[in-house]
């Protein structure tokens, strides 16, 4: 990411008893659901700051 640029990441957390299957919209053609560790192609800077956060809550979640 270039000096001076912002990116902005919504994130969005929710526990549920089940899944409801997910409905395409203008903004996501897809969801993964995933462990943090199985290889997923390219992540950018912004989202990796995102997972690493995420890494740190792991277990600590009810």
């Amino acid at each position: 990411m270039s000096e001076g640029t912002f990116k902005y990441n919504p994130v969005y957390f929710s526990m549920v008893d089940s899944l409801n299957p997910f409905m395409e919209n203008e903004e996501t053609s897809k969801i993964k659901f995933w462990d943090l560790e199985e290889e997923i192609g390219p992540i950018d800077e912004v989202d990796m700051k995102i997972l690493d956060g995420l890494k740190s809550l792991r277990g600590k979640i009810e």
